[in-house]
């Protein structure tokens, strides 16, 4: 003789699983959805803080450097960068790691503009210009302004 439970079910019903599959799956394509923008956020913010580090290092070496030299550091190479330049430099490229690259391998592009200060004569007023992406229309630029001394 079979066992018959009245009034104590335990289990799910097939429109309760199909309802809680359907809450679910709209999380995960919600989630999924909301992936390439915190990805493209995250990516902002590591060019940003790459191009803090990489002007306040360029600043330190030229503050230290001799007045019209061309400088290199070992672990930061920096090439062609003139103390004293009146115009507009070439493009600069940064991959993500702060490294000095190619164009092709860039992850920030930046340009310099160093002159003579106004107020002190033995001073330059630099403004280095740093955006990203480097190739195209840039869709974030970071000005950094410096008044280094000799």
């Amino acid at each position: 003789m079979p066992i018959h439970f009245q009034g104590d079910t335990r289990a799910f019903s097939l429109v309760e699983t199909v309802i809680a599959l359907g809450i679910f799956a709209f999380c995960i394509v919600a989630i999924v959805g909301l992936m390439p923008v915190g990805l493209n956020a995250v990516r902002s913010v590591s060019n940003e803080n790459n191009a803090i580090h990489i002007a306040s290092s360029i600043e330190g070496i030229w503050e230290v450097a001799p007045a019209n030299s061309t400088l290199s550091y070992a672990q930061f190479p920096v090439t062609n960068f003139y103390i004293g330049a009146t115009n507009n430099s070439p493009p600069f490229y940064f991959n993500e790691f702060g490294e000095e690259t190619t164009q092709a391998g860039a992850s920030l592009k930046m340009t310099y503009n160093a002159t003579v200060n106004s107020t002190f004569p033995a001073a330059y007023d630099v403004k280095m210009v740093f955006s990203w992406p480097p190739v195209g229309n840039a869709t974030s630029i970071r000005e950094f302004t410096y008044t280094i001394s000799k």
